[in-house]
């Protein structure tokens, strides 16, 4: 038995995937579109040219690079990942970037496809709209295929994000009315994902029950909430918070992250409350939507994880109030720095957090709740504190090593695949 895992995508989640396989013996290949792995000699030499020359963008695809597998198992198909990245790189139109995005996704979906139709392959796991062609290839060959739904149905998008853009059409932008257009049949494509697959995996219940409340048969639905990253030690947690209160957000600024009830939430407490929020990620609000001069938020732009998780350990507080997410690894971070959160139940990970002991949670798309509790924090300097040592408890509870042993013993169960139990 081995899978081939292919998917464009390379974050913590899909390489624990691929480190799961790979413990239990089985994983045969990972395909992904632009990960920093190259087998040919002049494409290896060009890399360490592209270092010395470039060290901006060296440090931009050392973040892409697969740490959890031995670099033989890696393959990158770069040939529409690498003009997506230097028009990214250079600001460019977004309806570009998406448009080369989707052609290099259905690229390697294509190759995997042919990949499953030999026989070197015998089971397939993929990701959300990257898998069709080869599900629909391991199927004809009588092979297993498995797909992660890393956001929820998109009928829960529709509800808590599509309709904001009816409610405020001031947060539209050229690029969000692209995306709208091209959504019907992306969404599609995903429904038609879950049907071919043999088994579903997501993140968490928040995904899981989106995919049944659709019509997907829960008999092949099962989550796994992701693993937290090693948990800071005690003696590593502040003694002190520092002034004035530093409320931290991480990841992109944007109408689905319910950023704009965040900015709503902020300027309610009011010009003189002594606190700073502090962003860090991509901001994909208009301009309009950004809070004034004046209002003590700080962005900061899209940093390496060294430079937020060091954000993490000076920070009061993690505000997360997204109205749409499959987990929210941001949440998972705080916590084993040691950090508590704030977030809504529309976040997978809100399963992680337990009222007024490791955080707190406020309903999705409501800034008068948000306002009050980030008083409250402000407010509460002493308590926050102490939340700190119940925050760390939580991180060792679920690991990544909980998480790759319970993905296996999942997949065996799934797939009746007795090996993978063990």
């Amino acid at each position: 038995m081995k899978f081939l895992l292919g998917t464009a995508a390379y974050n913590q989640h899909i390489q624990q995937i691929a480190l799961a396989l790979h413990e239990a013996g089985v994983l045969g290949a990972y395909y992904s579109t632009g990960v920093d792995h190259y087998h040919l000699a002049r494409a290896h030499s060009a890399r360490q040219l592209l270092a010395i020359l470039a060290p901006a963008l060296d440090r931009q695809l050392q973040r892409r690079r697969i740490v959890t597998i031995p670099n033989e198992l890696v393959h990158a198909d770069w040939l529409w990942e690498l003009p997506r990245t230097l028009v990214a790189k250079v600001r460019l139109n977004n309806r570009v970037q998406d448009w080369l995005w989707e052609r290099s996704e259905h690229r390697l979906d294509r190759r995997c496809a042919r990949l499953m139709a030999g026989e070197e392959f015998s089971a397939f796991f993929g990701a959300e709209h990257g898998a069709f062609a080869a599900l629909r290839s391991a199927k004809e060959q009588g092979k297993k295929g498995v797909v992660a739904f890393l956001s929820p149905h998109h009928t829960m998008r529709e509800q808590w994000v599509d309709r904001e853009y009816e409610q405020f059409p001031e947060l539209l932008t050229t690029a969000t009315r692209w995306l709208l257009r091209l959504a019907t049949a992306r969404d599609a494509r995903r429904d038609e994902e879950a049907r071919l697959a043999d088994a579903i995996h997501t993140a968490s219940a928040t995904t899981r029950d989106s995919l049944i409340a659709a019509g997907i048969p829960p008999g092949k639905i099962y989550a796994i909430p992701l693993g937290s990253p090693p948990a800071l030690p005690e003696t590593a947690l502040p003694s002190a918070l520092p002034s004035p209160l530093q409320v931290l957000s991480v990841g992109s600024l944007s109408v689905t992250k319910g950023s704009h009830y965040l900015f709503q939430a902020w300027r309610a407490l009011g010009p003189t409350v002594a606190a700073e929020l502090h962003c860090y990620g991509a901001v994909l609000l208009p301009r309009r939507a950004l809070p004034l001069p004046g209002e003590r938020v700080v962005f900061h732009g899209s940093l390496p994880r060294a430079a937020v998780f060091a954000a993490y350990q000076r920070a009061a507080v993690l505000v997360f109030p997204t109205l749409y997410d499959g987990f929210g690894s941001v949440v998972a971070e705080a916590l084993a720095h040691g950090l508590p959160v704030i977030t809504t139940r529309n976040a997978g990970a809100a399963e992680l957090i337990t009222e007024g002991i490791n955080g707190f949670l406020v309903p999705a798309g409501d800034p008068q709740a948000l306002s009050e509790r980030l008083a409250w924090c402000v407010e509460h300097p002493r308590e926050l504190l102490a939340m700190r040592h119940a925050a760390l408890a939580t991180a060792r509870q679920w690991t990544w090593t909980h998480f790759r042993v319970a993905l296996r013993a999942w997949l065996g169960d799934a797939l009746n695949l007795p090996q993978l139990s063990l």
